[in-house]
């Protein structure tokens, strides 16, 4: 492992507070922490030589602790560079993990990453029906990104689906990919029982019809939110966006 990646990992585990930096009437403030520095560092790098030795290190590694910061970092660089090599290893790591934090990561990390139609995505779609809900929703998530169509696999899982935690990952999935169709089923979510998701709801819908061309005025109506919230969104549209 060289020096700066060995480096960067112990930082990111080092939850001690940076040098100049002081607790506050005994509040702890995780940003003032040297892990949260590290963290942000790492989302920035953008290194192509990083690949070979991430993946080597995880690969030769078991301790579950160095490999989640090793595919954080992986996956944040690969994002920067637009490295399908690191893609499709991260999609391969996916069918030979086993701890549900580790899974949860890699998943992660691909919901940022394009995924070209030739990709093994299966594993991905596994996931999906994993039993626990937190790898459930990062792989409705890691779904999107995609040359493939996913919307209509995403649809009927959130008509279907009898799991009160997938509904919000679900949610979120559409909000990246969803068209005109996805309207009407997330529209159903309006009168949602939770408030968060009756909520959360609005911002999904408000998402796709500005990517269909509903007008600001159209969108200001029938949802009954402001200009200025409409306006928010549609500054944000690019990066809510992707393929899928």
């Amino acid at each position: 492992m060289g020096t700066y990646v060995k480096g960067l990992i112990s930082r990111m585990s080092d939850d001690s507070y940076r040098t100049g930096e002081r607790r506050i009437e005994n509040l702890y403030e995780s940003e003032k922490t040297i892990s949260w520095a590290a963290y942000e560092e790492a989302r920035l790098l953008n290194d192509p030589a990083l690949f070979v030795e991430l993946s080597s290190l995880i690969d030769s590694t078991d301790d579950n602790n160095t490999k989640h910061h090793a595919y954080f970092i992986l996956g944040h660089n690969a994002k920067n560079i637009k490295d399908l090599n690191a893609t499709k290893y991260l999609l391969k790591k996916l069918a030979e993990e086993k701890d549900k934090t580790i899974l949860v990561t890699i998943l992660d990390r691909l919901a940022e990453l394009y995924k070209p139609r030739e990709f093994d995505t299966s594993y991905i779609y596994k996931m999906t029906s994993h039993r626990n809900w937190q790898i459930r929703g990062a792989a409705f998530e890691a779904l999107t990104n995609n040359e493939n169509q996913v919307e209509d696999f995403l649809i009927d899982k959130l008509i279907t689906t009898e799991k009160k935690d997938d509904i919000k990952p679900l949610l979120t999935s559409l909000l990246h990919v969803g068209t005109a169709k996805s309207i009407p089923h997330v529209e159903k979510h309006l009168k949602n029982r939770q408030p968060f998701i009756k909520s959360y709801s609005i911002n999904v819908l408000t998402t796709i019809m500005l990517r269909e061309k509903f007008t600001f005025e159209d969108i200001q109506k029938q949802l009954k939110v402001s200009m200025d919230f409409v306006q928010t969104h549609f500054d944000r549209l690019d990066t809510l966006t992707r393929p899928g």
